[in-house]
């Protein structure tokens, strides 16, 4: 955490450097997602480098999105659902600019991502293709 800031700046030269920037993939585990003060800085950061514009091009991944069936049954909220609850918390902490990025409420692109299932040869065929649907 202490690194943080130098990380950030450090992201923020490259990715000036490169010109343009076609997506922003913000990567959480949906085991424990959490949209803490780091995270909300660094965004801030990167709105306040690339402007409101920067919404336009940002794609949420939650990692950790098993699909077996016990996975399945543990989890409180559907994709749907955590698609919503997100987009309505970013559009909570920076409504200015995701307003102008996504009129109507609509919502960021969500993926989950089983990369176990996706990638294990012995997993289940349906698990597996579940994994694979949602990628």
């Amino acid at each position: 955490a202490a690194r943080d800031p130098a990380n950030i700046a450090a992201l923020v030269h490259d990715l000036r450097e490169l010109g343009h920037v076609s997506v922003f993939v913000l990567v959480f585990n949906a085991e424990q997602p959490r949209l803490n003060a780091t995270v909300q800085n660094m965004l801030l950061l990167l709105e306040e480098c690339f402007g409101w514009r920067l919404w336009c091009n940002v794609a949420l991944l939650f990692t950790r999105w098993y699909m077996d069936p016990k996975s399945q049954q543990r989890r409180k909220k559907s994709s749907d659902q955590i698609k919503q609850e997100w987009s309505s918390r970013l559009r909570e902490l920076f409504p200015t600019s995701i307003v102008q990025a996504l009129p109507d409420k609509q919502s960021f692109p969500c993926y989950f991502v089983d990369s176990e299932a996706a990638i294990d040869p012995g997993a289940d065929a349906a698990e597996r293709e579940a994994a694979l649907k949602e990628l």
